[in-house]
């Protein structure tokens, strides 16, 4: 018990700093998600009780994810870009970290916590349609509720 919680309050901190940063800078800095990766590779296996086989399988599911959700966007929002790829590299990081099958549900629960954000926003006119909203926050919210649900 005593790795898992070292483990889980590593990771808490990692996603309260991107979530921190996110809202302030609306920036995902690669000097927190890169650390934060090689963490979750390293301590996922060895103290969450996750297998390396899930741990890496999440990595790739959250990067293919993010991965086509922005090539996508691109390509319906030539312009604009619909995801940041800081937003990518959280991806594998909460995928580190939750393994497969867990990351699908971290990921919806962000993606569901930041579409309630959005039409919060929207109904209250704080922000339009094509206005810049952070995406990293929700999902580190995800991944976070993630932790307290069995695997």
């Amino acid at each position: 018990m005593g790795g898992q919680l070292v483990a889980y309050s590593l990771y808490t901190a990692a996603l309260g700093v991107t979530a921190a940063i996110d809202l302030r800078y609306r920036y995902i800095y690669s000097i927190v998600t890169a650390p934060a990766l090689l963490i979750a590779l390293v301590l996922s296996p060895s103290q969450t009780g996750l297998d390396l086989h899930d741990t890496l399988l999440g990595v790739a599911v959250g990067v293919g994810l993010f991965g086509a959700f922005y090539l996508i966007g691109r390509l319906l929002y030539r312009d604009r870009e619909p995801v940041g790829k800081g937003d990518i590299e959280l991806a594998a990081v909460i995928g580190a970290m939750v393994g497969f099958p867990r990351v699908v549900s971290a990921l919806f629960l962000g993606s569901f916590a930041n579409g309630l954000v959005i039409v919060v926003l929207l109904l209250a006119r704080r922000k339009g349609r094509m206005d810049f909203i952070p995406y990293g926050p929700g999902l580190c919210l995800g991944a976070f509720t993630t932790f307290f649900m069995t695997p």
